[in-house]
């Protein structure tokens, strides 16, 4: 049995104007349970410096990341530009911090891949989880080569080394 569920066409300004009010909202419930002094205090003694530093290293990691996803969806033919893939990857983004659960993002991928390029779910979620999990490879090898700062485990390298080679060719 399939459910049909209505269609609301909303012009995209209303849809910006109201995705922009419910983060504006959502914004402000946080902000009311925030001791707003404590707050205020770490803003002021952030280095603006350190912040732009820190959210450039973040958006070339978003956009190597949707790259990556791209990549895999060309293994099975779904042909999307840089430029569609990277709206749609901030978009899911936007959704998962949005919607509880963290996975909200990637459902609703998902579900414009298969409307989009009549792909089956299976294929789909196959390469969501890919891409998952070659992220998850990514963050331990950086995780690994940072080993080598910590000062307590630098003496015990022979098992660093083999471990990041070990997880790169896995």
């Amino acid at each position: 049995m399939k459910i049909n569920i209505p269609r609301i066409n909303i012009p995209g300004p209303v849809k910006s104007l109201l995705k922009l009010g419910i983060s504006l909202a959502i914004i402000a419930l946080i902000l009311r349970k925030i001791d707003e002094r404590l707050l205020l205090e770490v803003v002021r003694e952030a280095n603006l410096l350190w912040v732009v530093w820190a959210m450039g290293w973040f958006i070339l990691s978003k956009i190597i990341s949707a790259y990556r996803f791209n990549l895999l969806l060309h293994t099975e033919g779904v042909e999307m530009t840089s430029r569609q893939n990277l709206k749609l990857y901030w978009l899911c983004m936007y959704y998962n911090l949005l919607l509880p659960g963290g996975i909200s993002g990637d459902g609703y991928k998902i579900k414009v891949l298969m409307e989009r390029f009549s792909k089956p779910l299976k294929r789909i979620v196959t390469i969501t989880l890919i891409d998952r999990i070659s992220g998850l490879i990514a963050l331990g090898q950086l995780s690994v080569i940072l080993l080598f700062w910590i000062p307590q485990i630098q003496q015990y390298w022979y098992f660093i080394v083999p471990a990041f080679f070990f997880s790169a060719c896995w």
